[in-house]
């Protein structure tokens, strides 16, 4: 792997992870958090007035076989898209899938949340093949937030640019994901 090519995942990473957070952060209520910074589970205030998405607050995260959560970005490498598009693709549907998770499934979230976020970036050569790990995500039970690009700068409109997959369990991310190779 270049340095740059280094760089790129780095920021990626970053990006996502910084992005994630704040989104959670404005999602969670400072009372909520206790003196040593850990989140204390409580149901929220009545002014909250949609409680379709919050009937598995109190539920503890699934455990997987090493406890671990991850999230694996997926970016189409055919499309030769530039540095910054790449980072903004990423960070799209790294931020897509965490909107589902919290809307959906806060277990997971708060899981993949407590191992520090990991994700990791990798890429494949064609549509085909991204739509391909999509479907075989999505029958694993994972989340899964697929990017098609507005076509404003590099690409056409319309491409579907990246995927991510998960958070999920590791061992169940791996099946899905585990060949790909690295950006």
């Amino acid at each position: 792997m270049t340095n740059s090519s280094s760089l790129v995942v780095a920021a990626v990473s970053a990006g996502a992870g910084l992005f994630a957070g704040w989104v959670l952060r404005t999602l969670i209520k400072p009372s909520a958090i206790g003196s040593a910074g850990v989140l204390r589970r409580s149901r929220p205030s009545s002014i909250d007035t949609d409680d379709s998405d919050l009937s598995d607050l109190d539920e503890e995260p699934p455990i997987s076989d090493a406890g671990q959560y991850k999230m694996v970005i997926v970016i189409r490498n055919d499309l030769k898209m530039g540095k910054g598009k790449i980072a903004a693709q990423s960070s799209h549907a790294a931020c897509g899938s965490v909107r589902k998770l919290v809307r959906h499934n806060k277990p997971i979230l708060r899981a993949w949340e407590n191992c520090g976020q990991p994700k990791v970036v990798t890429k494949v050569e064609d549509e085909a093949t991204l739509l391909a790990l999509s479907k075989q995500a999505a029958e694993a039970n994972l989340v899964t937030q697929l990017i098609r690009d507005a076509g404003r700068t590099q690409i056409a409109p319309g491409s579907l640019t990246a995927l991510a997959v998960g958070p999920g369990p590791n061992h169940i991310v791996d099946k899905v994901t585990g060949k790909l190779k690295l950006l």
